[in-house]
């Protein structure tokens, strides 16, 4: 009997987020038939608990400066058998490969040299490299160097792929080296949902004659909350105020709350009242709240392939979103989408889409079930895994 694959990955940090999400989801179908390892730089979270009630085992390392884990992670290592490991966004992939390199000069005990394989995944562009903070972008030149190089890198989406590969991540030993996996989402979990729809509303004091708008995400200037507020600030002055009163504006994430001293200073500069938007912070409940959403507004100036678009597009929501990473790959219409930073664009958009919301939520739907299905995702990410250490 063939034994199975031996993987373990190395992130730093497992609260909310799209690449956290992604290895749940990869580790819930795949761990079967796959012998999983997860190794955390950070505390204990409800998603590194969700993982671990699948059987599979989670370190749990103190979140000082990553580089510093290594002795740490070795120890972890150099008790068990080995076949991948899998770094996850640049933090994890320079610890997979640093560790690597670290066996090839002084070998564990149960990691042959020649036969442990590394793997990246990248789920970012770099596009906007000197937007960055400063530890990004060390982590980013530190993954041009050709000693650290590993055998795999796996991205989320086309624009990362080539915006990396611009900046030098081109090095490719082999057929394969490079390849693009889109996320994958639980169709099942996410989708259109009448009885959550009304549930959700009721309990956000929604009326059904209302227009519900969300931005989903974390507190981060490449989430481009400031300009979702400003295109609200234009809808205010121009819409009649019977249609403006029956729009209802919320934030949705980590950090999104009125406590945050840099989400307020952003209303103060863009002249908003904070009351005009409902502050939802964190929510562990995004597959009941989307089906109540009328509208999703994704204002990034950075992204890949965001998984909150494709969660809400599975829920049949309409989605604005600017023309980030493969997202203009993935939006139904057209109209729908504007450019990064232009915020009287996305309020052009978000002005055409609460006129279109019952229109093609089946369309958006099968978009996601065809292309972006947990089922193949997972499967492409083990067809690679086989390859890789075949």
């Amino acid at each position: 009997m063939t034994s199975p694959l031996r993987i373990v990955h190395i992130i730093v940090g497992l609260n909310t987020g799209g690449a956290e999400q992604s290895l749940l989801r990869l580790l819930q179908h795949t761990h079967q038939s796959i012998k999983h390892t997860v190794i955390c730089i950070g505390p204990p979270s409800p998603i590194g608990r969700r993982i671990e009630t699948l059987g599979v085992i989670v370190h749990w390392l103190p979140r000082r400066t990553w580089f510093l884990q290594l002795g740490k992670i070795r120890k972890i290592l150099g008790g068990q058998p080995v076949d991948i490991l899998q770094g996850w966004m640049y933090y994890g992939n320079l610890l997979a490969s640093l560790l690597a390199r670290s066996f090839s000069v002084l070998p564990g005990r149960h990691l042959p040299t020649l036969n442990l394989k590394v793997a990246w995944n990248i789920r970012h562009s770099a596009a906007q490299y000197t937007a960055e903070k400063y530890r990004i972008r060390l982590a980013l030149q530190m993954g041009r160097l050709h000693w650290l190089r590993p055998d795999l890198i796996i991205y989320n989406s086309h624009a990362g792929r080539k915006s990396h590969e611009r900046f030098g991540y081109n090095m490719s030993p082999h057929e394969g080296y490079c390849v693009v996996i889109a996320n994958g989402i639980d169709t099942d979990l996410f989708r259109i949902d009448e009885s959550k729809r009304q549930t959700t509303r009721v309990k956000l004091a929604v009326a059904p004659q209302q227009k519900l708008v969300i931005l989903a995400g974390r507190l981060h200037p490449h989430k481009g909350v400031e300009y979702y507020l400003g295109a609200i600030c234009e809808l205010r002055k121009r819409l009649p105020h019977d249609v403006i009163s029956n729009l209802r504006f919320k934030l949705v994430g980590p950090g999104m709350q009125a406590s945050e001293p840099t989400l307020v200073r952003i209303f103060e500069q863009v002249k908003l009242p904070i009351d005009a938007v409902q502050l939802l912070g964190p929510r562990a409940d995004m597959a009941d709240l989307l089906p109540a959403v009328d509208v999703l507004v994704l204002a990034s100036l950075v992204e890949a392939t965001p998984n909150i678009v494709l969660e809400a597009m599975a829920c049949g929501v309409n989605v604005v979103a600017t023309k980030v990473g493969d997202v203009a790959e993935i939006v139904v219409d057209d109209a729908c989408l504007c450019e990064p930073g232009d915020e009287v664009g996305l309020a052009n958009c978000i002005e055409y889409a609460i006129n279109q919301v019952d229109q093609n939520m089946q369309q958006r739907r099968d978009v996601v079930i065809t292309r972006y299905g947990i089922e193949q995702c997972a499967q492409t990410y083990v067809q690679y895994y086989q390859t890789l250490v075949g």
